[in-house]
């Protein structure tokens, strides 16, 4: 197989999400997201739940280490807004422990975290005062991303905010595919 050379800050990665692959436990504080609360409502549109959790636990070290050894040199995956600050208020020890960890972990094994904010994963709390359409869900949601900027910037360069916002948009208003499975074109616009 052939030599393949990068320019220096070229960045070869995988990514993946902290509800992906974190699951939708509630342990530690976590509260509830819009994914928590839908998965009791209609349990039959989810394949598993708490097995993801299990996993991630058991192999992250691996994971890690395996990029590490294929030169992978990033690392794309996100915060739980509801494993961090649970109520939108109060800052959860467990979750900066949780996150400071898988930070740790992936600059040990010469990986760039690059920390997504919200991959579709709205809290249920913020959801039942409206998600994204009410200004106290957006201040709450400064309040978050300053939070992890004060704890976790000191080791990580990259943060970006949303994950593809026109997916939270297309599943959330357009299509029923996420919750909270409400079909309404203007909504969506």
């Amino acid at each position: 197989m052939g030599q393949y050379n990068f320019k220096k800050n070229f960045l070869l990665g995988s990514a993946f999400s902290a509800p992906q692959t974190e699951g939708a436990s509630l342990k530690d504080g976590k509260s509830a997201s819009n994914w928590d609360h839908w998965f009791k409502l209609e349990k039959y549109r989810f394949l598993i739940n708490n097995l993801v959790w299990m996993i991630f636990t058991i192999v992250i070290k691996k994971i890690l280490k395996l990029q590490g050894k294929l030169n992978f040199n990033s690392l794309r995956t996100s915060i739980q807004w509801t494993r961090l600050i649970p109520d939108g208020k109060t800052v959860n020890p467990k979750g900066i422990e949780f996150y400071n960890n898988v930070i740790n972990e992936m600059l040990k094994n010469n990986i760039k975290p690059i920390i997504n904010l919200f991959h579709f994963d709205m809290p249920y709390w913020a959801q039942q005062k409206g998600g994204w359409f009410s200004r106290k869900v957006v201040d709450a949601f400064v309040f978050y991303a300053k939070t992890c900027f004060e704890l976790f910037g000191d080791r990580v360069e990259m943060f970006t905010t949303f994950n593809e916002p026109i997916v939270v948009i297309e599943g959330s208003y357009w299509y029923d595919w996420y919750f909270p499975n409400e079909v309404n074109m203007q909504h969506g616009m």
